[in-house]
């Protein structure tokens, strides 16, 4: 049952490191950047985004998992 209720929740994708997480769980918290809502998966990511946003959303930054 935990399969099929974990396969409807929506999905977001980290911008650090391009983890799909579920929004409703996202252990790493939400930040806001220019009205716009991420999820990280860890705090890590989420720090690491903070200090270099636009960085990470061009593409020119990620952190392999």
């Amino acid at each position: 049952m935990l399969k099929i209720i974990g396969s409807i929740l929506p999905k977001m994708t980290d911008p650090v490191c391009n983890m799909q997480i579920n929004r409703f769980a996202a252990n790493g918290g939400i930040y806001v950047f220019e009205s716009t809502k991420y999820y990280f998966c860890g705090i890590g990511c989420n720090k690491a985004f903070q200090k270099e946003p636009k960085e990470y959303l061009l593409g020119n930054k990620k952190i392999e998992m």
